[in-house]
C-alpha cells in the first residue's frame, strides 16, 4: 500500500465505525463517568467486534485505538494493553 492508500482506509474506517456513534448508542455520553468495562463492551458488541486500546490521562479518557493487522486488506484485532503511564482507572470520565 502507498500512504494515499493509508489515508483512504483511516477516513473509510472511521466512516463506518464513528466510535461516537457507537458509544452514543450504548449511552456512553460525554460529561460522564462511566466505568471502563463499559466504553469497551460497548465497542466489542458493536460492528467492529474487537478489544480496543484505551488510553487515559488524569483519570480522562483521552484516546480509543481501534487495531488492524498488515493482510493486504486490513482486519480489526484485538489490540494490546496499552502502556503502563496511560492505562485507565477503572471508571474513566469521558469528555
Amino acid at each position: 500500500m502507498i500512504p494515499f492508500d493509508y489515508f483512504t482506509l483511516a477516513l473509510d474506517i472511521y466512516t463506518r465505525n464513528d466510535l461516537q456513534q457507537i458509544l452514543k448508542h450504548a449511552n456512553v455520553l460525554h460529561g460522564n463517568t462511566y466505568s471502563i468495562n463499559k466504553v469497551i463492551t460497548a465497542i466489542q458488541t458493536s460492528r467492529v467486534g474487537v478489544l480496543p486500546q484505551l488510553s487515559c490521562k488524569k483519570g480522562d479518557l483521552v484516546e480509543i485505538k481501534l487495531c488492524l493487522n498488515k493482510n493486504p486488506i486490513p482486519q480489526y484485532i484485538n489490540c494490546p494493553p496499552p502502556p503502563p503511564n496511560t492505562a485507565c482507572p477503572t471508571n474513566v470520565n469521558f469528555v
